[in-house]
């Protein structure tokens, strides 16, 4: 099945596993910070994340934004990867 999954279906699943992680990050609040945020930008439509990375960048430099964009993109590819994988059809 060739389908595209949408932002919609992406920031519902990411949100989602926001909350089933929040206590594996319990007293890692910095750890915590860092992934809630990417999650965050990973939840975000491509417009919306690009603007979002320049203000980072504009604010906190570079660097901090790059790796911001990096992680974002991670779990993105990994929410979509799942979301594809769940509705594969399975042979009997």
């Amino acid at each position: 099945m060739n389908r595209t999954i949408q932002d919609v279906e992406i920031a519902a699943a990411i949100d989602a596993d926001l909350l089933r992680r929040r206590e594996q990050f319990s007293g890692q609040p910095a750890a915590w910070r860092v992934w809630s945020e990417a999650a965050h930008v990973a939840t975000l439509n491509e417009r919306a994340r690009i603007a979002f990375i320049e203000h980072v960048a504009a604010s906190r430099g570079a660097d901090i934004a790059l790796r911001l964009l990096m992680k974002a993109q991670s779990i993105r590819e990994q929410i979509t990867q799942t979301l594809l994988l769940s509705e594969a059809p399975t042979l009997h």
